[in-house]
């Protein structure tokens, strides 16, 4: 079953400015001419926007897919990404970016985000601040929850830094963005569960210029249905970085070393620079 159906790759990758979305098949063809293998339906964008992606729900009932007003798409033409959009503004104006879920059985469309801005993509992140834009990228195993994914990781936020969370969540019904994690997460269950690293008390306070402070001081598994979170791991004076997990053994591979105060050369790798970081292995 196509779980992921990414449409307007040039677009996409472009907006998306990060590393952390699988893409799972990915396919050359116009999205509003693809059916769902469950029933009879099509995707289509209002008038005015493009698709971007969609999402079928784990119990095959559901599509969550996001749209963007079509003038995006030639703003972010490669060919003049760095010359005209640049130094002379995006021939978009102003731009809506909707998120949308329908029910297969009924074909009935809800609207559960929208998002409106003025268009500006590097001027604006050099100037502080990221456009309101979340892309789907899975439903929570109990298709309860929708997990997103910010099109503009904090350390591209500009001056004024961003969100220490580049992960939210959004109930299928619609309502608020709730934070669910920063870029250092791997989710594992199905998207029912994730772990990541996050700031410590025990650990120093960093600056690392704008975008996060995580101090990656502590390792933390939470769960996505239920918010639920539990400190795995938290030591005096310790950077962790994660590696992956193996789920059958329910295990993850990560790595620590000395904290220091402040930030290396590399600002997201603030340990001491004369220590070797440990291989290390903990259960889940």
């Amino acid at each position: 079953m196509k779980k992921e159906i990414f449409a307007s790759l040039l677009f996409v990758s472009l907006l998306l400015g990060c590393e952390n979305v699988e893409v799972v098949e990915v396919v050359d063809e116009p999205l509003e001419e693809l059916k769902t293998e469950v029933v009879d339906t099509s995707i289509k964008a209002n008038e005015g926007f493009i698709l971007l992606n969609s999402i079928v729900s784990n119990n095959a009932q559901k599509i969550v897919y996001s749209e963007i007003s079509e003038c995006a798409e030639s703003a972010t033409n490669f060919s003049t990404y760095l010359t005209d959009k640049y130094f002379q503004g995006s021939n978009c104006d102003s731009w809506v970016y909707n998120v949308y879920t329908v029910d297969l059985a009924s074909q009935k469309v809800r609207n559960i985000y929208s998002s409106e801005d003025q268009f500006s993509w590097i001027p604006v992140a050099k100037a502080g601040g990221c456009q309101n834009i979340y892309l789907p990228i899975a439903w929570s195993k109990d298709d309860g929850k929708i997990v997103l994914e910010s099109a503009w990781p904090p350390s591209n936020c500009g001056a004024d830094g961003g969100s220490e969370y580049l992960y939210y969540t959004l109930d299928s019904t619609g309502g608020e963005l709730e934070p669910l994690a920063p870029s250092t997460a791997l989710f594992f269950s199905d998207y029912s569960e994730l772990i990541f690293t996050f700031s410590s008390e025990k650990s120093p306070s960093i600056s690392c210029g704008p975008g996060s402070s995580n101090n990656n001081g502590k390792i933390v598994v939470k769960n996505i249905e239920t918010g639920e979170e539990r400190i795995v791991l938290e030591e005096e004076n310790t950077y962790y970085e994660l590696v992956g997990i193996d789920e059958m053994a329910r295990t993850v591979d990560f790595k620590s070393a000395p904290h220091t105060q402040g930030c290396t050369v590399q600002d997201s790798n603030p340990y001491d620079s004369g220590a070797e970081l440990e291989e290390r292995e903990l259960s889940l």
